[in-house]
């Protein structure tokens, strides 16, 4: 349980994660290799999330619809110029905070009963 917690929480953490793309191209190449290895490290966490949080089939199904759409819009985001730095922070904060409210919208009361409990737990702990 505490395993899905983390992976949850990392999830939600590492959903919108992206550095402001700049101009200089090792800063650039050096954060597009940050956004793959997030999403990879969020990719894992997905899936050991939707193993050790008994989701049902619908469940699992809704999380993936959500997360695919986040990844599209983020990936929208990113790649729209026309935003400034700030602009493009805001949207992926928001895109975070509404791809969060979907995948808890998922979750059984007892399910986001647990993820809480476990949370507090790890915060006690630290």
């Amino acid at each position: 349980m505490k395993k899905m917690i983390i992976a949850i929480s990392f999830l939600m953490g590492t959903v919108g994660f992206v550095q402001a793309q700049t101009t200089d191209t090792a800063s650039s190449s050096a954060n597009q290799n940050m956004m793959k290895e997030s999403t990879t490290k969020s990719k894992a966490g997905l899936r050991e999330m939707l193993e050790k949080a008994n989701l049902t089939p619908d469940q699992k199904r809704k999380v993936m619809e959500y997360k695919k759409a986040s990844k599209e819009k983020e990936d929208a985001i990113n790649n729209n110029k026309s935003l400034s730095d700030t602009d493009r922070q805001a949207q992926l904060k928001e895109l975070r905070k509404q791809t969060k409210k979907n995948i808890l919208s998922v979750l059984t009361p007892e399910q986001k009963k647990q993820m809480m409990e476990e949370k507090q737990s790890n915060t006690d702990k630290s």
